[in-house]
């Protein structure tokens, strides 16, 4: 029997870093089913330097984590082969980097991982990749480089130099379906319910043909917490302007414990104010563009717009506090 390799390969803020602590925690109990979480190249329970040593090579420089291991590629993924030939009859080798999908947004990268693929033509290799509604991923991936401190920008400026594997899901995906041919890329959609308890962990080995393990020994807390995005633009301005991350932590910390939940909005109901409006047609000498007044009917800020509106109360008021203090001072 033809040994098996499975190469989970993200997407970003998909529950990746969940799903390998997952995985390597309940190594020895998957196992038992036959699905063998790879020690090749694995550090920190995922598998980036399979992908990074291609990046590389391909001449990638950013967003590398400083990577400079000067091993070939192809000596890493021989291993990767040897491990998964030396499963036992039926089992399957599996290894997880969100690092993978960036594959897609550099061809020379694509053309590393032809070539190592070429020297085990033995192993059958595929893929598995979840993805989010496009909008959502942009948001989570601008919210981790704000946390790495790898924003260039506000949101908008920060998406349009993202890597075309963030914007175009067909340049993250096809080229690896490409390689490994037809039916040997599976997708899978990531949303809300997946982040609830096991459900990821559930979902993915369902898609191999394997059960959750009994009694799954509890994550604990989210090893990639998300930032607090009300406070979002904040920090990533504390930072861009100097702050320690320390300082930043403590600047965020104190502003975030003044931010509002959003207020409800308290606007008169619709349909009472349309019927308002169209108690005025009676009136005579009323020369008003009815269709414009009943396209434009009142209706509470965007939430966003309410978060910005406080953090700008915030900052004047901290602003105005540290103004007084140092009058006070000199």
């Amino acid at each position: 029997m033809q040994p098996r390799l499975i190469l989970h390969i993200g997407h970003f803020k998909t529950g990746t870093t969940a799903l390998q602590v997952f995985l390597a925690r309940h190594r020895s109990r998957l196992a038992r089913q036959g699905l063998v979480y790879a020690r090749t190249s694995e550090h920190l329970s995922k598998h980036s330097a399979l992908a990074l040593a291609l990046l590389r090579e391909a001449g990638a420089t950013t967003l590398m984590h400083g990577y400079t291991d000067p091993t070939p590629a192809t000596r890493l993924w021989d291993a990767l082969a040897d491990e998964a030939r030396s499963l036992a009859p039926g089992a399957e080798l599996v290894v997880s980097s969100e690092e993978f999908i960036r594959l897609g947004a550099h061809p020379r990268a694509i053309a590393g991982l032809r070539a190592c693929l070429a020297r085990m033509p033995d192993v059958d290799v595929r893929a598995i990749a979840y993805l989010r509604p496009p909008h959502s991923h942009l948001e989570s991936w601008y919210n981790q480089l704000v946390k790495m401190n790898a924003a260039p920008g506000d949101f908008d400026a920060t998406v349009s130099i993202m890597e075309e594997v963030h914007t175009d899901y067909s340049t993250a995906i096809l080229p690896w379906a490409e390689v490994l041919g037809p039916g040997r890329v599976l997708l899978r959609s990531y949303g809300a319910s997946l982040r609830e308890g096991n459900a990821l962990a559930r979902d993915f080995l369902g898609a191999l043909g394997y059960r959750l393990p009994l009694w799954p020994k509890p994550l604990g807390n989210d090893p990639n917490p998300r930032l607090d995005p009300r406070t979002l633009d904040m920090r990533r301005a504390f930072r861009r302007h100097g702050l320690s991350p320390t300082v930043t932590d403590r600047w965020v910390t104190r502003l975030s414990a003044q931010l509002a939940p959003p207020a409800q909005a308290t606007m008169p109901p619709v349909s009472q104010v349309i019927r308002c409006i169209e108690a005025l047609r009676t009136l005579p000498g009323a020369a008003l563009d009815w269709d414009a007044m009943l396209a434009d009917l009142p209706r509470g800020s965007d939430g966003d717009l309410r978060i910005a509106r406080q953090v700008i109360d915030l900052l004047c008021a901290e602003l105005v506090r540290v103004r007084r203090k140092r009058r006070q001072s000199s």
